[in-house]
């Protein structure tokens, strides 16, 4: 009796022995591994103390310009055992893209697209391409307050501490796109179509500045608006004879810009034949005027030569009789005083 009464006690002692060997492992915390957070060039991160009490508000996050980014976890007691309970992170990663981005208006995918109507109650749509980015890490912590991503993610996982805000295209269509397509469709609706078509570019452009300084407020730089492909009409036959109308302004401009060139040629044709006309002309003149100036010259050479030979028999005596051609061109030139035509002559005595 004694000896089965022993051999119980063993049994239960060895029971005991191995449920406690069993649970040794339950009484001792898991490890505490902390959180690696990669941050792009292209990105801004800031920190977030996930242990504060306060909210959470652009004043309570940290800019970081770290790439690696370590994130510990601190211990949350969840019942009387010491094992039972979990890690929470520190702090989060909220992370904003700020590589530009560009979105398609053409309704196309999903996409939505501007729609108008003319004055004469005509309906088409006007597709777009718009350019963006976020460009500065202070645009970035102005973006990432007001649009925080609408993902459900755990904040109390610890490899899940990266968030990032919502995406650029997705604010784009929700928050820019509205301002462009109400200033359109306003400025659309008081055109004709003829007046719609001229003045597109135009009302892009002031839609654009009206969307700038919306997009501003968040954060956002737009960068390039632009219309692809005109004004695309609801209905399908009318927008069949505006393609008609838009082949025949095509071909019409060919031929004017062909005349505009062949005009071009002629006038250049002619302003050669013109100038060179004009070249001649004066090179004949500078000939006329070069031979003239020979002329005088020589002249001026013969005269100068008579008087040198006058001046030089001046102290010798004159002779008895002295015949002259021309006693007025000497008289003019001051090589001798005029005489009247009865002195002409000295007669012997």
């Amino acid at each position: 009796m004694i000896k089965i009464i022993n051999l119980k006690k063993a049994m239960v002692l060895v029971f005991m022995s191995v449920i406690l060997l069993s649970q040794t492992g339950c009484f001792v915390r898991p490890y505490n591994k902390p959180s690696v957070v990669q941050v792009e060039t292209n990105e801004s991160a800031f920190l977030v103390d996930m242990r504060s009490d306060a909210a959470v508000t652009t004043d309570s996050m940290t800019l970081i310009q770290r790439k690696d980014i370590i994130i510990d976890g601190y211990w949350i007691q969840t019942g009387r055992l010491p094992i039972s309970g979990h890690y929470r992170p520190t702090q989060r990663v909220l992370v904003v893209p700020r590589r530009p981005v560009e979105v398609q208006w053409n309704g196309n995918n999903g996409n939505p697209v501007v729609r108008a109507v003319s004055s004469e109650s005509v309906g088409f749509q006007v597709p777009l391409v718009l350019n963006a980015t976020i460009q500065t890490d202070e645009d970035a912590l102005k973006y990432l307050n007001w649009f925080r991503s609408n993902n459900n993610i755990d904040g109390g996982a610890m490899n899940n501490v990266r968030e990032e805000a919502e995406a650029l295209e997705i604010t784009l269509n929700r928050v820019v796109f509205p301002v462009i397509n109400n200033v359109l469709s306003s400025m659309f609706l008081e055109k004709t179509i003829i007046e719609a078509e001229s003045h597109r570019v135009e009302f892009v452009k002031q839609a654009f500045e009206a969307a700038k300084e919306e997009a501003y407020k968040y954060g956002i730089t737009l960068l390039i608006l632009s219309s692809t492909d005109g004004l695309l009409y609801d209905d399908s036959e009318f927008q069949n004879r505006i393609n008609q109308l838009a082949v025949a302004k095509m071909r019409e401009n060919v031929l004017e810009q062909e005349n505009a060139n062949a005009l071009a040629e002629q006038q250049v044709a002619m302003t050669n034949a013109n100038t060179a006309a004009e070249v001649a002309k004066i090179q004949d003149l500078t000939l006329d005027i070069q031979r003239r100036q020979m002329e005088i010259e020589g002249q001026r050479k013969l005269y100068e030569a008579e008087a040198d030979a006058i001046r030089s028999r001046g102290k010798n005596q004159w002779p008895t009789t002295l015949i002259v051609q021309d006693l007025d061109a000497l008289g003019n030139l001051g090589i001798i005083p005029v005489i009247n035509n009865n002195q002409q002559q000295t007669t012997q005595p």
